[in-house]
């Protein structure tokens, strides 16, 4: 009866279907529900000294407090490229009451300070994501130098420019700075660390205290030019940057200068004499000898202009500043005589034979418009004589007088000091030795002859010999680019045995190679342009 009566309800209600049977949306709703927390919700690390301090691990429990079961569907943290390692989670289902864990390990390799969430998604309706806050510091020197790239351009060749780089500790931590490497493809480059005023390697840097060091750039060709600066440091994360630097010259323009070396070799000659008492003999001989000299100087074929100083001011006696190779035998002696005025009124200078030749030749008087105008040629050869009886009494040693004298040349070869004094160094007859003259003639390669020798036709040869000399510095037009200079002599290149002289734009030889009487000198260069 009971089976029949069951059959007969179902026959009744024919519209139910059986899925009917199953839990409504309402009724999931009232199914216990579960609930995340997590322990601790901030992870706060301790200052960590990176490759200095172990690395931190810390770990969070997450619990289920509530009666649902809570299942966790991922666990990662809010920043790829944060400092931090997560473990894996103890379980991904955690019943009601449970709970599981995972750790997080701190591990920096640079100075930063990190915010960074861990996020859990879970099946918790009311929290999905729940964040777990990490604090941490990184303590460490972080290197920056700067600029990475530098172009210095298309600038003049001959022109140079320095730039200067930045290396800065950026970090939160002491910086050591233990090596620079440098390399270019060129020797147009040089590099400069400054050491004069950031000390020796080893720099110490502060956070957010820099140094600076340079790059010289001095384009010599037309090539592009790169260079490489690697500085090394205490940094742990980058131990060495590489900054670059790249150029490219160009030429402003190029000349050449023409010369020929004369048949006849240029001199000046300069006497100075002592006209104290003791000397009027001496200087007696001098005068009445001077034909000898200048005969000389005419079988030499020189280019010569002789002169006399003696008094204190260095201006010439007479009238003409000079004697050349356009005076008559008889003249020129006159011409001698008049300058030297042995027997005339002397001066406090008269024992101080490098003073009078430094009056005589100040630019004052060997300018346009001076008293010795004409008389000193910058292109010739200088041959100063001093005849005295005394030691040499200028106020300055005769080292002074030497470098002096040779400053005037651009070759200092093209200076020679002679004299003609006493015996060095016990003196001879009534004269003192000449001391003074004596250092400057061996400093000079000049002659010094015995006042008490009486053949004063021979010294003259001798002096007038000794005063004569080719050509050695040949002054150019333009100013040069000094790497590109190319010398020619008689058409072929020559590298060797001169230089150039930037005091006196010349091409100066040595005095083995100075080119012969008659030779051409042909020197070609790229022209220095303004470098502004």
């Amino acid at each position: 009866m009971k089976r029949l009566l069951a059959l007969s309800l179902l026959a009744a209600c024919s519209d139910y279907k059986v899925e009917d049977l199953e839990p409504s949306p309402g009724q999931l709703n009232n199914q216990p529900e579960p609930c995340i927390t997590v322990d601790p919700e901030t992870v706060q690390f301790t200052d960590l000294k990176v490759t200095v301090d172990p690395v931190q691990v810390q770990d969070v429990t997450v619990s289920n407090a509530c009666e649902g079961d809570l299942e966790i569907y991922g666990i990662g943290l809010s920043e790829d490229d944060a400092p931090f390692r997560l473990g894996s989670i103890g379980s991904i289902f955690v019943p009601s009451g449970g709970q599981t864990s995972f750790s997080v390990t701190f591990d920096p390799q640079t100075a930063n300070d990190w915010t960074t969430q861990v996020l859990l998604d879970s099946n918790d309706p009311n929290w999905p994501t729940k964040e777990v806050q990490l604090l941490a510091t990184g303590i460490a020197p972080v290197i920056e130098v700067t600029p990475p790239v530098y172009d210095f351009g298309t600038p003049y060749i001959g022109c140079s420019y320095e730039n200067e780089w930045k290396v800065r500790n950026v970090g939160n931590d002491t910086l050591t700075v233990d090596h620079f490497g440098f390399a270019a493809d060129s020797d147009d480059f040089a590099f400069d660390p400054a050491l004069d005023v950031n000390g020796e390697l080893g720099w110490t840097l502060a956070p957010q205290e820099e140094a600076t060091v340079y790059i010289n750039y001095q384009g010599l060709d037309e090539f592009a030019d790169q260079a490489y600066l690697t500085v090394s440091s205490s940094d742990p994360f980058t131990p060495q940057v590489l900054v670059s630097a790249t150029g490219n010259a160009l030429y402003y323009g190029d000349t050449s200068d023409d010369f020929a070396q004369s048949l006849q070799s240029s001199t000046d000659i300069i006497f100075t004499l002592d006209r104290s008492g003791s000397m009027d003999d001496d200087n007696a001989l001098v005068v009445a000898n001077f034909s000898t000299f200048v005969n000389t100087l005419t079988t030499l074929d020189a280019d010569y202009h002789v002169a006399v100083v003696v008094d204190d001011d260095g201006c010439v006696r007479g009238g003409s500043n000079y004697i050349d190779a356009s005076f008559s035998s008889s003249d020129a002696e006159a011409t001698f005589s008049t300058m030297a005025d042995i027997l005339g009124n002397y001066g406090s200078y008269t024992e101080a034979g490098y003073t009078l030749a430094e009056r005589g030749l100040q630019a004052a008087n060997i300018g346009p418009g001076g008293c010795n105008e004409g008389m000193y040629r910058d292109e010739a050869f200088l041959s100063l004589v001093h005849v005295s009886d005394e030691v040499e009494q200028s106020s300055r040693t005769y080292s002074y007088y030497v470098s002096l004298f040779q400053a005037m040349k651009a070759n200092p070869d093209d200076v020679v000091i002679n004299a003609v004094a006493g015996d060095y160094p016990g003196g001879c007859g009534s004269a003192d030795p000449g001391t003074g003259y004596y250092e400057g003639t061996v400093a000079t390669g000049g002659l010094f002859l015995s006042l008490c020798t009486t053949d004063w036709g021979t010294h003259l040869e001798s002096l007038a010999a000794r005063s004569v000399a080719l050509r050695s510095s040949f002054r150019l037009s333009s100013a040069p680019v000094p790497q590109t200079l190319e010398v020619k002599v008689n058409g072929t290149i020559t590298t060797s045995g001169w230089r150039y002289n930037a005091a006196t734009n010349a091409v100066v030889f040595e005095r083995d190679h100075i080119p012969a009487g008659g030779s051409s000198i042909d020197v070609a260069y790229h022209l220095m342009p303004r470098c502004d």
